[in-house]
């Protein structure tokens, strides 16, 4: 990804990720209360088939709108090309990741108080300790990802070897989830943090056949950990059939989901454009934005496990709801999302050289893997962008 579009377009990726997500967290809850609060829901035991009335608590709907707010915009990351539309690729994942953070931490400050019952100042509690876990999250993440940075720089033992090299990044990683994790903080944004911080920083530090194998290793952890991830919701998924399940409560939170996603992003930014705010993004490429967004992923998977009884009592109603809506949602809009990249990607925005300028042009008779770039190396004066990676290591062989 162009780090020069992704700062260009910082005011948009925080408008869209942490006022959109609160927009849409309030629509969610507003919504579902005053359908909660209607007597339409019911609810059945997958085991017994029988039915009942459905009443959750107001904690119980807060709990489950916050980690609905979580968006999974993978599938439409990988259908947008980051070379010829920077822009909507940056946006894409900009707001996907802070979109993530903020579910996250907003998702761990209501459960804090899932407990106890709701008063007027729970949602003054809920938004103190909402910003101080970010905040303390973010500060151990970035402690750790400049210390990476200072021991590669300093301890150059450690960069002798391509291996080593990816140990210690995994290490100081895992210490950072851990530290957090021992002080109650969000372990999940603390890695956020340190990879942003090691990407910066640390990578500079590390040698050159360093930074492609601990890129193409992350990647593959990476893509391994997601494909497990959904191979297990979709494994598991018939193993909750014992559960009490709600036809009603699925059906009308799905439209919800859709209608406070498109109040989230395309609302939001239309909204603030009749007050004189320019965001300069068409609303093609808001329309994808918020139609990508509709996917729930595995930041909702992982974080509706987490739910105890003794958090919700109607534990086994948001486990299913929360899983079916993420099983629909990724069937449903993933299959559609590559119909709309070409009308988003034609309508949003022109390819020229100024877009394209802080990529590597490959070559495709030659190997991805001769010429693996990593997304922060940016091409410099005198830097031979055609180059293959064997090419490069044979011109530093004087060193």
């Amino acid at each position: 990804m162009s780090r020069k579009k992704f700062f260009q377009n910082i005011t948009n990726i925080l408008l869209c990720g942490v006022f959109g997500t609160v927009t849409t967290f309030i629509v969610f809850s507003g919504l579902t209360l005053w359908l909660n609060g209607s007597g339409y829901l019911t609810q059945f035991n997958g085991a017994t088939g029988v039915e009942s009335p459905l009443v959750l608590s107001d904690m119980e709907v807060l709990l489950m709108c916050s980690l609905l707010c979580s968006t999974d915009v993978i599938a439409a990351i990988s259908m947008v090309n980051a070379e010829t539309s920077p822009k909507l690729y940056s946006l894409l994942f900009g707001e996907g990741v802070v979109n993530d953070a903020v579910s996250i931490i907003l998702f761990n400050s209501v459960l804090k108080f899932a407990d106890g019952p709701f008063t007027g100042a729970t949602g003054f509690l809920i938004i103190g300790d909402f910003l101080l876990l970010a905040f303390i999250s973010l500060m151990i993440g970035v402690l750790f990802g400049l210390l990476t940075s200072f021991i590669l720089k300093n301890v150059r033992a450690f960069t002798k070897h391509a291996v080593n090299e990816c140990i210690v990044l995994f290490c100081f990683s895992y210490m950072a989830y851990i530290v957090a994790e021992m002080f109650h903080q969000s372990g999940i944004i603390t890695l956020l943090a340190v990879g942003i911080t090691q990407a910066h920083y640390s990578w500079y530090n590390l040698s050159p056949q360093g930074k492609n194998s601990t890129a193409l290793t992350f990647q593959f952890l990476g893509a391994a950990m997601e494909g497990f991830i959904f191979s297990y919701l979709g494994l598991t998924f018939f193993a909750y059939e014992t559960y009490n399940w709600s036809p009603r409560l699925i059906g009308i939170e799905f439209l919800i989901v859709i209608a406070g996603r498109f109040c989230g992003v395309l609302g939001l930014i239309k909204m603030l454009e009749l007050c004189t705010y320019k965001s300069g993004v068409k609303w093609q490429e808001l329309f994808f934005m918020s139609f990508a967004g509709v996917i729930r992923g595995a930041i909702a998977f992982g974080l509706v496990l987490r739910i105890t009884y003794e958090d919700a009592p109607n534990r086994d109603v948001i486990v299913t709801t929360v899983i079916t809506i993420v099983v629909i949602t990724t069937v449903l809009f993933g299959s559609f999302v590559g119909l709309l990249t070409d009308w988003a990607v034609s309508s949003g925005e022109n390819t020229n050289v100024d877009d394209v300028e802080s990529f590597v042009a490959l070559d495709d008779d030659k190997s991805h893997h001769e010429q693996l770039i990593h997304p922060n190396q940016e091409e410099t004066e005198g830097h031979a962008s055609e180059k293959g990676f064997e090419e490069e290591i044979k011109d530093m062989s004087w060193i």
